[in-house]
């Protein structure tokens, strides 16, 4: 299922930067980071186009992250660098054919947006998988017992050894007693 994520989003984004789009044929190369896209965010005219352009780059690259993320996990590995590494590679493969057929501008701009955007994948689907594994409190538990050891924030409940001691809390030592000097 995963493997089939990867293929499909990596056709998605072949799909997208090679195939469609009819424009005019130009092939135009820029190895400069931020020659392409510091002028435009300057430029009054063309922020917003160089914006879109930007977020674009990097929600184009996210279901690569998401996919590689889900695959990398799926088979036990750790995919921190897997998924960046793998947008990566697909950007700068794109850009090359990009260039080669002529496909618009090739740009290291473009480049960094779309690793960018694999690596905020990969976090999107640590922190979904996080939330979806995070233990749920049981039934009649408050949310003083989520929060305990957190902070002051809410009051701790009394543990089972405290309500021994009848409901105080240990001093600053361990059991409650002071050492002598």
């Amino acid at each position: 299922m995963a493997s089939t994520a990867a293929a499909t989003a990596t056709l998605f984004v072949f799909h997208t930067t090679l195939v469609s789009g009819g424009g005019p044929r130009r092939s135009t190369l820029s190895l400069i980071p931020g020659a392409d896209t510091l002028p435009g965010l300057a430029d009054p005219t063309v922020f917003a186009h160089t914006v879109g352009g930007l977020l674009l780059n990097v929600a184009l690259f996210v279901p690569l992250g998401i996919a590689v993320s889900a695959h990398h996990i799926a088979g036990g590995l750790d995919a921190r660098a897997a998924a960046p590494l793998a947008g990566a590679t697909l950007s700068l493969i794109v850009e090359s054919a990009q260039y080669a057929l002529a496909r618009g501008v090739t740009s290291v701009d473009d480049l960094v947006a779309n690793t960018l955007g694999a690596w905020l994948g990969w976090l999107i689907a640590c922190r979904t998988r996080r939330a979806a594994v995070r233990p749920r409190p049981a039934e009649g538990e408050g949310i003083a017992d989520e929060t305990e050891g957190v902070g002051n924030a809410f009051p701790p409940t009394v543990s089972g050894a405290a309500r021994a001691r009848g409901g105080r809390r240990p001093g600053p030592r361990a059991g409650g007693r002071r050492r002598s000097r």
